[in-house]
C-alpha cells in the first residue's frame, strides 16, 4: 500500500486517535483503491485478506453483490463472477469512502450519462439498505461509469442500442474530422 500510495504520489500518516490517514487527491486514492480491490481479490490469499479487511461486513457486501445482479437482469447483462465480485467491494469502499467525507469533485464530462438506464439503477441500488451514505450526483456518476465499463455480454456490441455513446462517438468523429481535415467514410458504421 505504501508504495502504490508513494508512486501516486499520496502520503500514508499514522495517528492512535484516528488510524491510518491517506492525504492527497481523492481521484487518486479512488484509483488506489481500485487496483488494490482487484489486487486483493486476484492474490492467492484472497480469503483470509478479504476476511480480515471486510469480514464484519460480509452481509453488506452479499447485499451489494445482491443488488448488482438485479442491475445484470434489468440490463439485460452478465457481469463475470470475478468483475460482479470487484464492483461489490467497489461500491461498499466507496460508499465507506463517502461516509468519512472523501467525495469526489463534479466531473462535468461525466454529466451526459445521468440520461443512461445505469445511471437510473444504481440510483435505485444507492436508496437500498445496503448503502449508509449519501450519494452526490458525481458519486453516483462515479459508480454508473463503472457499470458501463465493465466487461459484460450482451449482444454483439454493448453500444448498439445506447443513443447516448452513439451520439458521443459521433460528436467525437466529428472533431477529429475538423481537428484533422480527415474526412471519414462510414462514419455511422
Amino acid at each position: 500500500l505504501k508504495e502504490k500510495a508513494k508512486q501516486q504520489e499520496l502520503k500514508i500518516h499514522y495517528s492512535k486517535q484516528e488510524g491510518y490517514l491517506v492525504e492527497g487527491n481523492s481521484r487518486i486514492k479512488r484509483y488506489v483503491v481500485e487496483q488494490l480491490i482487484r489486487d486483493v481479490l486476484n492474490s492467492q490469499n484472497c480469503e483470509v485478506i478479504v476476511q480480515c479487511i471486510w469480514g464484519e461486513h460480509e452481509q453488506q457486501i452479499k447485499a451489494i453483490q445482491s443488488e448488482l445482479e438485479k442491475i445484470e437482469n434489468n440490463l439485460g447483462i452478465a457481469f463475470t463472477d470475478e468483475r460482479l465480485n470487484e464492483l461489490a467491494y467497489l461500491f461498499f469502499s466507496t460508499d465507506q469512502l463517502i461516509e468519512k467525507g472523501e467525495v469526489l469533485k463534479d466531473e462535468p464530462s461525466w454529466k451526459p450519462f445521468v440520461n443512461v438506464k445505469e445511471y437510473e439503477l444504481i440510483e435505485q441500488m444507492i436508496g437500498t439498505d445496503a448503502f449508509q451514505s449519501r450519494w452526490s450526483e458525481t458519486e453516483k456518476l462515479y459508480a454508473t461509469l463503472h457499470i458501463v465499463s465493465m466487461n459484460r455480454i450482451k449482444d454483439l456490441s454493448p453500444l448498439s442500442e445506447d443513443q447516448v455513446f452513439h451520439s458521443m462517438l459521433h460528436r467525437v468523429a466529428e472533431e477529429f474530422e475538423r481537428l484533422t481535415f480527415v474526412n471519414l467514410h462510414n462514419k455511422e458504421q
